[in-house]
């Protein structure tokens, strides 16, 4: 300090409810005496207050009164501080929660819509592959009709290869022995011979799954080897089939689904007819929309006993297995 450095007036803030300084300093503003406050914190009686404050100009009785409630001001608005600082702190907490609300809502609701668009897009593949099988197996009803209106061809081929006419049912037993193909008119379909006639002559016949009894003035003999019909679909569908060993392999890759079912079917037909244990369906990957489909149509049908994937060593997973039923 030097003697030009003048002097500023001021004082240091003291807290009336602790008793002791805050060490704040208040520019310009004059210290005061606060024996009356001390005196009345430190429990003094309020008589000898009110003796002391008797002894008072009443210049000083009102600025004590003024000091009095000045403090009583600043202590509303500490609380008043306090309180919005409390408050601002919740606002922040509730708006940091609400924040976290929203963002789980909308990623929840992301993952709801997702999933939803997948199911409906599997539920519409599942009705698009149910329609084309649908469409196939209307189809192949037509093929099995086409082949029931050939009689006359069956016969005529007949005639060229057998020169002998079934008369009794001893003459039937020997032309179809147990094993034999047939067809049966009154199914439409062709059977295979179970066993020897009865009493009545009533002939044993297993038909895909069905196992019937005939008589044998009913049956006649088979069209899937004289019947033209089904090397006409060969021909058209341009699908290789081909036996190694005793294994069928049907080849359908590059075929649309309905077109691939189809030729599956006919073949498994074939296939359960010549009593072969199973076959081998060659369809690829591609969008794996023809492989889901072959599978599908395997788990329904009447030939097939069970179907399994093709491992590393059997032609990978471009490749199903299916076995037949005896």
């Amino acid at each position: 300090w030097k003697p030009e450095s003048g002097v500023i007036n001021g004082s240091l803030e003291y807290d009336s409810r602790s008793g002791q300084p805050t060490y704040q300093f208040f520019m310009g503003v004059p210290g005061q005496s606060l024996a009356i406050q001390t005196a009345r914190r430190v429990g003094v009686t309020p008589e000898i207050v009110d003796r002391a404050l008797d002894y008072l100009t009443p210049e000083t009785k009102a600025q004590h009164q003024h000091l009095a409630e000045i403090e009583s001001m600043k202590e509303e608005l500490q609380a008043l501080r306090n309180n919005l600082i409390d408050e601002l702190k919740e606002t922040k907490e509730s708006k940091r929660k609400y924040a976290d609300l929203i963002a789980l809502f909308r990623k929840e609701r992301d993952q709801w819509m997702e999933r939803t668009v997948k199911k409906a897009e599997k539920k519409i593949e599942e009705m698009i592959d149910f329609s084309q099988v649908d469409n196939l197996f209307k189809r192949h009803e037509k093929l099995q009709q086409i082949k029931t209106e050939l009689p006359e061809v069956v016969k005529a081929s007949n005639v060229k290869s057998k020169k002998f006419s079934i008369e009794t049912i001893e003459d039937f037993e020997k032309v179809y022995p147990p094993g034999s193909v047939v067809f049966i008119p009154s199914v439409g379909q062709e059977g295979i011979i179970q066993g020897k006639a009865n009493a009545k002559g009533e002939i044993p016949v297993l038909s895909h799954s069905m196992r019937l009894t005939i008589g044998w003035q009913q049956i006649k003999p088979p069209q899937s080897l004289q019947n033209p019909t089904q090397s006409i679909v060969r021909r058209s569908s341009g699908v290789q089939v081909t036996l190694v060993d005793t294994e069928r392999t049907i080849d359908v890759r590059g075929k649309p689904t309905e077109d691939a079912i189809g030729v599956l079917e006919t073949q498994l037909d074939a296939a359960s007819l010549n009593g072969e244990d199973r076959v081998k369906i060659v369809h690829g990957h591609g969008t794996e929309v023809l492989k889901r489909a072959i599978r599908s149509h395997l788990s329904r049908s009447v030939y097939v006993k069970k179907w399994k994937a093709g491992g590393p060593d059997t032609g990978g997973d471009g490749v199903t297995w299916a076995q037949l039923k005896d």
